[in-house]
């Protein structure tokens, strides 16, 4: 019988790491033991790791050293940018592994049935649906264990609400890939946060009671938040800075993720960057390039873009010296893709801050504030609930002070007159919302209340 530390070893060689953290040895140790797994650690920390050096390790516990890997391990990825740039770290590693998909020749698809890849990407629907065929081959007497990365998906985009349909509801149908492989096979659940809620909507919808729970510190003390007003009838006021970056300095410019809640915010930004830059859009150093989407420094991503564009977006914006500095996106891109040298993403949406704000206003408690936010310990999120506690409270003050003001002021204004406009009092609520805004946005960028991540 091999010993778990020795097959850790091996995989770590194999995969060529150098070493293993304590949070990543852990979730080994507790998958090799047969048991399910959540895993909560910030970007960065090596998440795939777990996967990339699963069949090796599986394999070692199993047989030894060999030459030949049989054992499989299945991958559940919610965006294809993801799978390819996940399949092309593992070529990059000597690691065998594919994609499951639309894009799947008959052959491939084939050869992931029959088991030939260690690590087998996919996505729930061509997992549940589309796909479920690669279940009848040897890949499921091979398989020893499922990972479902980005696994908040199952909450954030499996389960609607009262007002808004879900946007991938068969993500909350993803417990139904227990039934296509052996019961023996434990189930693996990564993601950078969680909080209470979706933790407990994971473990519930994919039957994991009693799992290992590793929770790691989901403070990111390298990333800042920032609130701003963006007047839509002069995008150039607030875009002008990255306009000019990409125009003087070109393939040297910032990277820049802007995050749109819609294409048509995409193709207007689009638009807007084509108009300004004109023919220093592109990046030709001799003169000779092309004058098309290989070329231009900024590009578009959304469900519908051309593969080809798709394409180039992927290769040359997650390299560090990449053609495309700025990319106007939905949420078709971004999850979990490593994108090298990047320093700022923005949401082009009002409603990202609306949300945030109104899930503080909901807050009634320390508890609530846990069911809504990640906390990386008690004293933290007590801290946190006093700080929004005095921060709305001074607000209210002062909303009220103000509104008290322009009572005072308008009721002498209208002396002697017969009529009263009320369109001020229609926009009381909207001017607090904003000033609990500025104030929030304070807090949530204070070095004060962060910590450092191991």
């Amino acid at each position: 019988m091999h010993s778990v530390k020795d097959a850790i070893a091996y995989g770590l060689q194999e995969a060529q790491y150098k070493d293993v953290r304590e949070h990543q040895r852990k979730v080994i140790k507790g998958y090799c033991s047969g048991k399910d797994v959540f895993l909560s650690a910030p970007t960065g920390s090596g998440k795939s790791l777990t996967f990339k050096v699963a069949p090796y390790v599986f394999d070692y516990l199993e047989h030894g050293e060999r030459l030949e890997v049989c054992s499989v391990c299945l991958v559940v990825l919610p965006l294809v940018a993801l799978m390819k740039d996940q399949v092309a770290s593992l070529v990059g590693r000597g690691i065998s592994g594919a994609s499951v998909g639309a894009d799947c020749t008959r052959e491939q698809v084939k050869e992931i049935s029959e088991g030939k890849y260690s690590l087998v990407f996919g996505s729930h629907e061509a997992l549940l649906y589309s796909h479920r065929s690669i279940f009848h081959g040897k890949l499921r007497k091979n398989l020893k264990a499922v990972f479902v990365d980005e696994s908040h998906c199952i909450a954030k985009w499996g389960m609607g609400t009262k007002s808004e349909e879900a946007f991938r509801k068969d993500y909350s149908r993803l417990g139904e890939l227990r039934s296509l492989v052996h019961h023996y096979v434990p189930f693996i659940t990564l993601t950078a946060t969680a909080t209470e809620t979706v933790r407990r909507t994971i473990i519930k919808d994919l039957g994991m009671d009693g799992c290992l729970k590793i929770l790691g510190d989901p403070s990111k003390t390298n990333v800042r938040y920032a609130a701003v007003d963006i007047d839509s009838t002069n995008l150039y006021g607030s875009f002008s800075v990255i306009i000019k970056d990409v125009e003087i300095n070109q393939i040297h410019a910032t990277k820049v993720l802007v995050f749109c809640r819609k294409k048509e915010h995409v193709k207007e930004l689009f638009e807007l960057f084509s108009r300004c830059l004109g023919q220093k859009a592109y990046y030709r150093p001799t003169g000779q390039e092309p004058v098309d989407d290989r070329t231009r420094l900024f590009t578009m991503y959304h469900k519908k873009t051309d593969k080809l564009v798709k394409g180039t977006t992927e290769t040359e914006f997650c390299k560090e010296n990449g053609t495309v500095r700025v990319v106007f996106c939905t949420i078709a891109f971004g999850i979990g893709v490593n994108v090298e040298g990047i320093n700022l993403a923005t949401g082009y949406s009002r409603k990202l801050v609306d949300s945030i704000v109104s899930k503080i206003h909901d807050v009634r408690s320390v508890l609530d504030l846990k069911d809504k936010f990640a906390f990386f310990s008690e004293v933290h999120a007590t801290e946190t609930w006093q700080i929004i506690c005095e921060v709305l409270a001074m607000s209210e003050s002062e909303s009220e002070s103000e509104l008290s003001g322009e009572t005072y002021a308008h009721s002498r204004e209208s002396k002697g007159s017969d009529t009263c406009s009320s369109s001020e009092g229609e926009s009381d609520s909207s001017d607090i919302a904003r000033r609990r805004t500025r104030k929030l946005r304070v807090f949530s960028s204070s070095d004060e209340y962060s910590s450092s991540s191991d």
